[in-house]
């Protein structure tokens, strides 16, 4: 939070962010998923998705664009809810035929 604040206030960066494991990089976390509303399978049948921590500010720094959804905020953090971002390969694959717009309970 203390670095995204400091990114945020810098008079010279138009934009700033940080992430854990560069896209492409091989560096990061994996992880067994499930989707909300759906029958949790026993976690070794669970598929397995590649998991990046980024700050809120990540997103718009690398000029990156959402056709659904919402960037992450100051809100999305350990202790919270879970939140994902997907890309659309990922969202069409999960969710064909229908939309992956977030489910509130």
């Amino acid at each position: 939070r203390q670095l995204q604040e400091r990114l945020a206030a810098a008079p010279e960066l138009a934009a700033g962010g940080a992430v854990f494991g560069l896209p492409l990089s091989g560096v990061g976390s994996f992880s067994p998923y499930s989707i909300q509303g759906r029958p949790i399978k026993p976690i070794h049948e669970r598929p397995i998705a590649a998991i990046r921590f980024a700050t809120p500010g990540y997103f718009s720094a690398m000029g990156l664009q959402l056709s659904t959804g919402r960037f992450l905020t100051g809100d999305d953090r350990f202790g919270g809810e879970n939140v994902a971002l997907l890309n659309e390969t990922l969202a069409k694959k999960l969710f064909p035929g229908e939309s992956a717009e977030p489910v509130t309970a």
